[in-house]
């Protein structure tokens, strides 16, 4: 990859195709470069530049950019095609532009670089992949409601061709049951669902906050296919499920994995909706005075590792309230099946991670990172 300042990178993403092929894309203040390495080491680069560039005024900081800025790729199912969305919506998401480009894998070319902006009655919020095994993408996004702002109780889809041909003339809508302050969605286009968690805050102990339940459904089609689990029927103490999940990944059509922060415990969860069963881990504890985070998990293209980043924050000498200090980002990466961990990237200083990818193939799980314009590889044995 580029080695770029990191003020001059907005955003990045990563992915790897079924077929071992991987693609990181680099979001950066005059364009967007974007590398794939063939499953036989060849190297391909491509460039577009940024419809919707910051203006002079931007911040030059990466984590109010990471708030702003996101970037999402993905392969197509016979990994013939990657695909990126780049989002910016600088809080005001009447305004949220996604740009989009498209690459044919075989020819190393563009074949579509498109914008979609607010419609009608529409608001992109970020691309969520190709739908299933088909060549079709899948812009998730919201509803406006009558003053033009985005209506948080419901969700959207539009779907697009890979040259940039809208196919649906109307968005498809799901509306949840129930609604909550704490509300949280996830469109998994490769598996056609949408996972929604109607979580809710609380400023009480955390042992009092509201169960968050899970539910799913279809995200396009009029085939609806609905499950919901409620983890509250599970028994134990309240912090030994999820609060406030802060990513999501799902290895197939009924199983989602959850990572989050818990009552000072790193946990990852594995939820079966199928089975109704709920399995749970506990990353090893480090640091007595600590407030981590995890975040942006990825998926490997089989379902069977999972990589997510843990960011380490510390409370700093002297130890007083408030005093916390952030020391950098750690890579956990794990077996969904059997469930269990399989090795950690330590961080090596303080700098922000902003892609992630993983793939397994060949007993081994091959880990890509992106860490302030450095792509770090790493491989864990993986049976």
């Amino acid at each position: 990859m580029r080695s770029e300042s990191d003020a001059n990178i907005l955003s990045a993403c990563a992915a790897f195709a079924p077929n071992g092929t991987s693609a990181v894309a680099e979001v950066e203040i005059n364009g967007v470069f974007l590398e794939i390495t063939s499953a036989d080491g060849k190297v391909s680069h491509l460039n577009l530049p940024l419809r919707y560039p910051p203006h002079e005024s931007h911040p030059t900081n990466r984590p109010i950019n990471r708030r702003d800025w996101t970037c999402t790729i993905y392969f197509n199912h016979s990994s013939d095609f990657v695909a990126f969305g780049i989002s910016s919506r600088f809080g005001q998401p009447e305004v949220t532009h996604l740009q989009m480009g498209v690459a044919e894998l075989k020819t190393a070319a563009w074949i579509g670089d498109f914008d979609v902006g607010p419609q009608l009655d529409f608001l992109p919020v970020l691309l969520a992949g190709f739908l299933e095994e088909t060549n079709t993408l899948i812009v998730a996004g919201r509803i406006k409601n009558r003053r033009g702002a985005e209506q948080e109780s419901l969700r959207a889809s539009v779907q697009f061709s890979p040259h940039g041909e809208q196919l649906s003339s109307t968005p498809t809508v799901r509306k949840p049951e129930k609604i909550t302050d704490a509300f949280r969605s996830y469109a998994d286009a490769g598996h056609n669902r949408l996972w929604l968690f109607a979580c809710g805050y609380t400023r009480v102990h955390p042992n009092h906050v509201p169960h968050c339940p899970i539910s799913v459904t279809s995200l396009e089609g009029e085939d609806l296919f609905s499950a919901t689990l409620d983890p509250s029927s599970y028994g134990g103490k309240r912090d030994t499920m999820w609060m406030w999940p802060g990513t999501f990944a799902a290895p197939d059509s009924s199983t989602i994995v959850i990572a989050e922060t818990v009552s000072g415990k790193d946990t990852v969860w594995r939820v079966d909706m199928q089975k109704k069963s709920i399995d749970r881990f506990v990353l090893p504890d480090k640091h007595f005075v600590k407030y981590n985070g995890l975040h942006d998990a990825a998926l490997s293209p089989d379902g069977e590792v999972l990589a997510v980043l843990l960011d380490r924050i510390e409370l700093g000498f002297p130890y007083f309230l408030d005093n916390y200090v952030f020391k950098g980002t750690d890579v956990v990466v794990m077996q969904l099946r059997p469930f269990g961990l399989l090795g950690l990237i330590p961080h090596k200083d303080s700098s922000y991670t902003a892609a992630l990818a993983v793939d397994h193939r060949k007993g081994k799980a091959i880990v890509l990172a992106y860490t302030q314009g450095h792509l770090v590889r790493q491989e864990f044995s993986a049976p």
